[in-house]
């Protein structure tokens, strides 16, 4: 809803629009958000305490095709760029979330580590 709000002539076709409205809402949702921590192996696009838990985001976008291949790519970048690393001597659990926006669509997918 928040994303359908927004008029055609404001969207912009690159993922830093997309990077920055998420980023918004998930502050307004009150979450505490890092953008773009840097570590040893690249950025992770966002990342946020919740609870016992620290998710570590990667968000991706293309102007055409489907959410899927770009949801996997995200959690393949997560994973081999080992960014839960940063996290793992702070939290009790790693929860990986990837955001992909492809055209119209819109998809996320969780994964919980193991502690």
């Amino acid at each position: 809803a928040l994303f359908a709000g927004i008029p055609y002539q404001l969207h912009v076709k690159r993922e830093a629009y997309y990077h920055s409205l998420l980023l918004l809402w998930l502050n307004l949702l009150g979450f505490e958000v890092e953008a773009e921590v840097s570590t040893d192996k690249g950025r992770i696009d966002a990342a946020w305490r919740w609870g016992d838990h620290v998710v570590v985001a990667e968000i991706k976008y293309s102007e055409a095709g489907s959410v899927e291949p770009l949801l996997a790519e995200a959690l393949a970048q997560i994973h081999a760029r080992r960014y839960p690393n940063r996290y793992t001597a702070t939290a009790r659990r790693v929860t990986l979330l990837a955001v992909a926006f492809a055209g119209k669509e819109i998809g996320c997918r969780l994964e919980v580590l193991d502690a």
